[in-house]
């Protein structure tokens, strides 16, 4: 290793532990890691916890390991931490799969209608196919979305309709997202 501005002269190799290890800190901090050496945040959730995951804080050592970020679905009213109240505020009820700007597009365009053909759907919501595509799997993998093929002439077609589980869940979305702003549906 060089020192910058040392005219060539090499640094002198870091001191080695007892063991003949480098410490954690010598030399230059590793990527991730604070001036200990420690990944930050390791000790919150122990060990062997990874990332996104802590251990069990109700003590008795290491216990099993909870996620430290929640998805709250639709319909489910979670606790605040330490207080044991019951969240009111109307975002909880919002649907994190339909939050996204094309699945929330998709899902309301199929709202309005009894069956959309792919290719009407593509044009309409100005996505393109691998968009498309990607998104109703996602909504067709939650049961929010049924996908139907079949073939026009020769020419193969997919047609999308919005299932009874995507329209309850799209209907209480929008009442959230009313809720929200303070509208009650009655118009402008």
């Amino acid at each position: 290793m060089r020192i910058p501005g040392g005219g060539g002269r090499a640094a002198p190799p870091p001191s080695r532990g007892p063991e003949g290890n480098l410490p954690p800190t010598a030399g230059v901090a590793a990527p991730g890691r604070d001036e200990d050496g420690e990944r930050p945040g390791a000790t919150e959730r122990g060990v062997d916890a990874p990332r996104g995951m802590s251990v069990d804080p109700s003590g008795g050592g290491p216990g099993p390991l909870l996620p430290r970020v929640g998805r709250v679905r639709a319909g489910s009213v979670p606790s605040t931490p330490g207080e044991g109240a019951p969240m009111t505020h109307p975002r909880h009820a919002l649907d994190d799969l339909i939050t996204h700007p094309v699945r929330f597009s998709i899902v309301a365009t199929l709202a309005a209608a009894d069956t959309v053909e792919f290719r009407s759907l593509r044009d309409l919501i100005e996505v393109n196919d691998s968009t498309l595509s990607k998104q109703v799997s996602a909504l067709e993998q939650a049961g929010y979305v049924e996908v139907r093929k079949g073939y026009v002439g020769k020419r193969p077609r997919t047609w999308l309709s919005l299932s009874a589980r995507g329209r309850r869940v799209f209907r209480d979305h929008v009442a959230a997202l009313r809720a929200i702003v303070g509208d009650d549906g009655a118009g402008p």
